[in-house]
């Protein structure tokens, strides 16, 4: 018995370290040396009026197949200049000019401070546009990103929701911008999943959109709002 646990013990770690392998990337950010791709860009934040300066832009190209491993190469990084502006330089590999949709972007910035759409750890996380089709040796221009900064809302009920019908349903959900032209909501179900605070992206218009079906009867209410970035917005409803 004790020779079959420590057989099963050096398998699962042998499967373990394989797994870890196959996940982590294969080299540190290359030097493109020729035939170089380039793409340029830009991040912004405050309803894209300010440049995020000193931000770390890293182009990635990978995949994963769950369990059974995948491959992820870092492929280059810079730092965004006074405007925001970034230039990355690659190279584009045999096998990842037949697997372009595996290409993506990490913008890393202080997550302290701007908001985080992915909940990722570190990195903001994009794919490029269908409307670019990477080759190498070529020059690509991607729209600006918009990284919003940091505010919050607080979800207040305002009353005990009394439930008459298994059909009522209150909900309010707060949608704005994100990225290049992402669209980006946050909810709140009264009834089933009540919030209590949350973070939203800051100095950006957002739609507040307010359901409620009651015993049948549907009634919409909608509000804009603007939250300054740290600040908390306060939002109570009544069913």
């Amino acid at each position: 018995m004790k020779k079959i646990k420590i057989f099963v013990f050096f398998f699962s770690l042998l499967f373990l370290t394989n797994c870890k392998l196959l996940l982590e990337p294969k080299n540190d950010f290359p030097t493109c040396q020729g035939d170089c791709t380039i793409v340029r860009g830009r991040l912004v934040t405050d309803n894209r009026q300010t440049p995020i300066a000193n931000a770390e832009v890293q182009i990635w190209w990978g995949y994963s197949r769950g369990w059974s491993g995948g491959e992820y190469r870092k492929k280059a990084k810079a730092i965004t200049d006074s405007q925001g502006n970034f230039t990355v330089s690659f190279f584009i590999a045999d096998d990842e000019l037949r697997s372009l949709n595996n290409f993506y972007i990490h913008y890393i910035t202080d997550q302290n401070v701007y908001f985080d759409l992915d909940n990722t750890v570190d990195a903001t996380v994009d794919y490029f546009p269908n409307s670019i089709t990477l080759t190498r040796n070529a020059t690509f221009d991607i729209s600006a990103f918009l990284i919003p900064k940091i505010a919050y809302a607080k979800f207040v009920k305002q009353q005990n929701i009394q439930i008459t019908d298994p059909n009522d349903y209150f909900n309010t959900e707060l949608t704005g911008s994100y990225g290049v032209n992402t669209a980006t909501s946050f909810g709140c179900d009264w009834i089933r999943y009540p919030l209590d605070i949350i973070q939203i992206p800051a100095n950006y218009p957002l739609t507040v959109k307010t359901i409620r079906i009651k015993s049948g009867v549907r009634t919409e209410e909608t509000e804009n709002i603007m939250v300054r970035d740290g600040e908390t917005i306060t939002i109570s409803k009544t069913f």
